[in-house]
């Protein structure tokens, strides 16, 4: 990529990157299974009658760390931990109406049977064109346009 770039200089107004056709799945198999499991109670030293607190625990660590990545990239759904029911509510709504406007004009499509939604080639057009126009400045696109 960074080749393609560095031969194209002139004509590069912005580079787009990121995972968005990544997509992790798999199980930790070795924990569906009842000897799975034992080993790693053994290998991180948690009796039986402690897992349901060893859980919980690594349940709010998981919660804690993906809470803060979402509040670092900005892409926190409720920026107040704790709003109110009918905040929380207000807020949801609202995602709902964008959502819905970016499929009526055929941004997005939902993914059936999942609550995820994937860019259309015209969306993925559109957020190309966007994220360009906030990258160009007047003297790139004077040099183009001579």
């Amino acid at each position: 990529m960074q080749q393609f770039v560095a031969k194209h200089a002139e004509r590069v107004i912005g580079a787009l990157s990121g995972f968005d056709r990544l997509v992790f799945r798999g199980t930790m198999r070795a924990l569906c299974s009842r000897s799975g499991l034992m080993s790693y109670l053994w290998a991180v030293q948690v009796r039986l009658t402690d897992f349901a607190a060893h859980a919980l625990k690594l349940a709010e660590l998981l919660k804690d760390a993906s809470l803060s990545l979402a509040r670092q990239s900005g892409r926190l759904l409720f920026n107040k931990a704790f709003a109110s029911k009918s905040e929380r509510h207000r807020q949801g709504a609202a995602v709902s109406r964008k959502l819905l406007l970016l499929r009526a004009h055929h941004l997005i499509r939902k993914v059936p049977r999942t609550h995820r939604y994937h860019l259309t080639k015209a969306g993925r057009i559109a957020v190309t064109a966007l994220i360009a126009a906030r990258n160009a400045n007047t003297q790139k696109l004077t040099r183009l346009a001579a």
